[in-house]
């Protein structure tokens, strides 16, 4: 999916392609209302996915106590951090037969006798050693508790979506159309409301605006849909 391509396809849906519309650079428009009020809203319900795997001790600390410490993220260039859904450690740090930061002698035995051992005692060690848990908070601070065992950990995250749209998956298409499709009839509304009629190399065009109207309380009831649904896509949470 491609901005231009979405542009497109609005013009067509509402009959506005080839029309000289009362405003300078219509593209344009269109195309900041995309992305200042689509891509924000839309990341809400589907966020763009993404993992961070860092050394904490290469990330600034905030702030220090007995039992947590606040870090301050990475800025990553055109990526918004939305949340952060999980911190756990780095199990590409496992040594030995599954233990974080040291070794533990490997008996003498078949591959296949070590395989099982070294699984076992990885499932072992997950069980023993108690998960990390955190806060997240704009912008960017993370505050991590239970940080024992290894100073490398994966961060998983919700991003905004890229201004491009690129990150936008197509099985997501049609739903980013509908939001898309209602902000730009939103926004069209307001401006030509003030106008009748416009002129056109084949005279008079009358574009029946009032089809467009009701584009606000349609965004708000796809909002309200999407809110007693968007959950259901979500990680199923724990509690232990």
């Amino acid at each position: 999916m491609t901005i231009t391509e979405v542009i497109t396809r609005i013009k067509m849906k509402l009959g506005i392609y080839g029309i000289a519309l009362p405003f300078e650079n219509p593209d344009k428009i269109i195309t900041e209302t995309i992305q200042e009020i689509t891509i924000p809203t839309f990341s809400i319900y589907l966020p763009l996915k993404d993992r961070l795997v860092c050394d904490v001790h290469q990330l600034q600390s905030l702030e220090k106590r007995a039992n947590w410490e606040t870090y301050l993220l990475p800025e990553m260039p055109n990526k918004k951090i939305l949340s952060v859904t999980d911190v756990s450690y780095d199990e590409s740090m496992l040594s030995g037969l599954g233990y974080w930061g040291g070794t533990i002698p490997m008996v003498t035995s078949s591959i296949v006798s070590q395989s099982i051992l070294a699984n076992a005692s990885s499932q072992l060690t997950r069980e023993m050693i108690p998960k990390i848990t955190f806060d997240y908070m704009q912008p960017r601070q993370l505050r991590l508790y239970n940080l024992y065992n290894s100073c490398k950990i994966v961060i998983d995250m919700n991003l905004e979506h890229h201004k491009s749209l690129a990150s936008i998956p197509d099985t997501a298409r049609e739903a980013f159309m509908k939001l898309a499709l209602l902000d730009v009839e939103m926004m069209l509304y307001n401006v030509m409301k003030h106008y009748n009629e416009i002129e056109t190399s084949y005279g008079r065009i009358n574009l029946h605006i009032e089809d467009w109207q009701n584009a606000e309380q349609e965004r708000q009831d796809l909002l309200n849909d999407w809110d007693d649904r968007y959950q259901l896509d979500q990680l199923q949470l724990y509690y232990i």
